[in-house]
């Protein structure tokens, strides 16, 4: 996925309707300077590599752990340093100092060197992808996200989530009480029309009937 989205740019209108409609380029002119430059840079994704860890269990499994980190850089043209690229960066989000280097080479993007990067697992931020043991090492590293944990990077969503949850919860509690409201209302009207129906109904009298039988004798 990192080599896909390694490096994704937003090209020119011009270009762009070129391409849709098959249209020649213009060679000449004031459109035709800086054709096929992009507009701006969209995206830029590479993969740091740290630590590889490996151990064998007693029954013979071997594990290995590959610490590793997915960058992902959202327009990368602001983050530039610019003129004060002599000046060190300040920037929370760089390694912690403290932390000792990696003997392993990381493999960097090319634009990385004049660009901040994202928090590594190295240092002391907690990240939503991976776990750590009490020593500070990674334990796990989750290779597959879903749509939850994307948009719960995003600020804000979080909440917005938990507000729409909760109002949903209500109005399911609320549609549901109606509900049971309207079938008791049923329940208590279909008993009133049998009581109804049993008082005004005449009470059957049982009517007893005689047969008399004659007997006759023949000489």
């Amino acid at each position: 996925m990192s080599r896909q989205l390694s490096a994704i740019d937003v090209p020119r209108p011009i270009a762009l309707l070129c391409t849709l409609f098959r249209l020649q380029p213009p060679r000449t002119g004031f459109l035709a300077r800086n054709f096929n430059d992009p507009l701006f840079q969209a995206l830029r994704v590479w993969t740091d590599i740290g630590d590889i860890c490996e151990n064998e269990s007693f029954d013979g499994h071997r594990k290995t752990i590959v610490e590793h980190t997915l960058n992902i850089l959202i327009l990368p043209g602001i983050h530039r340093e610019g003129r004060f690229r002599g000046q060190p960066s300040t920037d929370t989000l760089l390694t912690n100092a403290s932390t000792p280097p990696s003997p392993l080479p990381t493999s960097q993007h090319p634009s990385q060197a004049s660009t901040h990067s994202f928090a590594h697992p190295t240092s002391d931020r907690p990240g939503p992808f991976y776990t750590r043991d009490s020593a500070g090492h990674i334990t796990h590293h989750r290779d597959f996200w879903d749509v939850k944990d994307v948009l719960g990077l995003v600020p804000g969503v979080s909440l917005a989530q938990w507000i729409g949850t909760r109002l949903a919860a209500k109005g399911v509690a609320y549609a549901t009480s109606l509900w049971g409201l309207g079938g008791e209302r049923e329940r208590e009207q279909e008993q009133e029309r049998m009581e109804k129906g049993m008082m005004t109904s005449p009470i059957p009298v049982p009517v007893q009937t005689q047969t008399r039988t004659r007997a006759s004798s023949r000489a």
